[in-house]
């Protein structure tokens, strides 16, 4: 079930807005979908596990001191330390993410609005095999918040298939922000501290792990 934390409201979205909505539209299908081949490499989701303080990936078997075997699934969302941008550092975005299905400026401040996935039961991904990721864009959509802000939303699914077919649905909904012209202090995900530069954290490790695929940071609005 896809979730949605900001309520949007009737009121139309400017023409700017909604022409670089229709921009990423024709951008993305012109573009097509996006693949990526990868090993599911059992170091990464070693790491991984560890950084969620996870010393055991199941019951009968501790990533402590090992890395997990060929053939061991992998856990239920585990599957985000994988494929990440193949870009150099300007092509990504500002918070590390490929920027592909993103709309241009001022619309690049990028935050997660929701998502779907769906496993086949039946067949997991596992340690060892040679993963395809098909990325396809859904949508753009130019919408307005309750509190009057413009902002695109965008619509993306992702597909994970071995040599068994699909094993995995992964529906993507993140909304894009005009980007901060002034700075504005990083507040952590621990509330109780405000800084510009945090500390290193389990949260740092955990975003580099990920490739900086979801900023552990977020811009304070107060």
């Amino acid at each position: 079930m896809a979730l949605i934390f900001r309520r949007l409201k009737s009121t139309a979205a400017s023409a700017s807005t909604k022409l670089i909505a229709e921009e990423l539209i024709t951008r993305a299908q012109k573009a097509g979908p996006i693949t990526q081949r990868q090993l599911i490499d059992a170091n990464q989701l070693q790491r991984l596990s560890l950084t969620l303080d996870r010393p055991h990936l199941y019951k009968s078997q501790s990533t402590s001191r090992e890395a997990p075997r060929e053939g061991t699934p992998i856990p239920p969302g585990y599957h985000l330390a994988y494929f990440t941008p193949a870009a150099l550092p300007d092509e990504l975005g500002v918070d590390g993410t490929d920027r592909s299905y993103s709309p241009s400026k001022p619309y690049t401040r990028r935050m997660w609005a929701g998502g779907e996935l769906s496993w086949d039961v039946e067949n997991r991904l596992r340690v060892g095999e040679e993963v395809t990721e098909t990325t396809r864009f859904l949508s753009a959509d130019a919408k307005v918040t309750r509190t009057g802000e413009e902002m695109i939303v965008v619509g993306v699914e992702k597909t994970f298939e071995n040599q068994d077919g699909i094993a995995l649905v992964d529906k993507e909904i993140g909304y894009f922000a005009k980007e901060l012209l002034e700075p504005n202090p990083v507040r952590c995900l621990d509330s109780r501290k405000t800084s510009t530069l945090p500390k290193p954290t389990g949260a740092e490790v955990f975003s580099a792990t990920f490739f900086s695929r979801q900023s552990p940071c977020f811009v304070s609005q107060h």
